[in-house]
């Protein structure tokens, strides 16, 4: 059986790459509960179910946790052309971390790491280490639900221990290498995720993880307000980066509702009251597949 693994596992192994999506309100049986320092946290709200991927609940386990989050001091993988890799580089000779290679980014991050080449990423136009603290505090919105015991990350400047990584990137383009300026989007997320099922052989020891290929998790994010704009403000960075890390984390698709920062456009840029039950019943669900 162990023989037939790999095949299985290609088959089995989906790239979940979120943009843009649609989302119907549900009921919520989320409880109230408090911030650190005494301060409420969103109380109530119902679950949006666009938090299902196409392939079922996808949320990290607790013998993943702590996750470890790097984000780059400004690195950039939109333009990757190292001709020591030639199998990073698509059919038409532009960037494999374009939009439309989206599925790509995890594998061109892990080989970017196993191969120690994170010395020849350049720093992406227009960033500054504002953007870093700022994409910093938008993840950090989502710590508030650790002492519930949802799961646990933390910020690490070690690629070689990362499961999660945030890139930068003056704007997104298409795989010819020309910059995309038809929409407005701030963040990107893209992930491998393999069935619970082999997550669990993994860890009971049926499969070796040699046998798995487990990828990193990546997000790019804008370093410019609009495509070939001014930089972003930090503000606006801050609820890009909460967003995008929801995404991490495993909510799959959007809220309809304008409130929630799940929402396609973040948002009130903070948390909401659905947003928190959502977290709160998909990491109290049994996952289907896992990051």
């Amino acid at each position: 059986m162990l023989s037939e693994q790999p095949k299985m596992l290609t088959n089995l192994v989906r790239v979940v790459a979120i943009i843009l999506c649609l989302a119907v309100l549900l009921p919520s049986v989320a409880n109230a509960a408090k911030k650190p320092g005494g301060a409420a946290r969103p109380v109530g709200g119902v679950v949006y179910p666009q938090f299902r991927s196409p392939f079922g609940v996808v949320r990290w386990v607790p013998e993943q946790m702590p996750l470890k989050v790097f984000i780059t001091h400004g690195l950039t993988i939109m333009d990757w052309r190292n001709p020591e890799m030639p199998e990073m580089v698509n059919d038409f000779g532009g960037p494999v971390a374009s939009m439309d290679g989206l599925a790509q980014w995890p594998k061109l991050v892990k080989e970017i790491v196993l191969n120690e080449r994170f010395g020849k990423l350049r720093v992406a136009d227009n960033y500054n280490e504002d953007m870093w603290r700022a994409a910093a505090r938008g993840i950090g919105q989502w710590k508030a639900f650790e002492k519930e015991g949802l799961y646990k990350f933390e910020l690490t400047e070690n690629p070689e221990e990362a499961n999660v990584f945030i890139f930068w990137t003056p704007h997104f383009t298409n795989k010819m290498g020309m910059g995309i300026t038809q929409n407005d989007t701030k963040g990107c997320t893209s992930k491998d995720i393999f069935p619970y099922k082999v997550i669990q052989q993994v860890l009971s020891g049926q499969i070796p993880p040699e046998r798995v290929d487990f990828k990193p998790v990546v997000v790019q994010l804008v370093t410019c307000e609009r495509p070939f704009g001014p930089p972003i403000p930090p503000g606006k960075l801050v609820s890009a980066s909460a967003h995008e890390f929801g995404h991490v984390l495993g909510i799959d698709g959007h809220s309809t509702n304008p409130v929630d920062l799940m929402c396609l456009n973040y948002g009130r840029g903070v948390i909401s009251a659905n947003d928190a039950a959502t977290i709160r019943f998909l990491y109290r669900s049994r996952p289907d597949v896992v990051p």
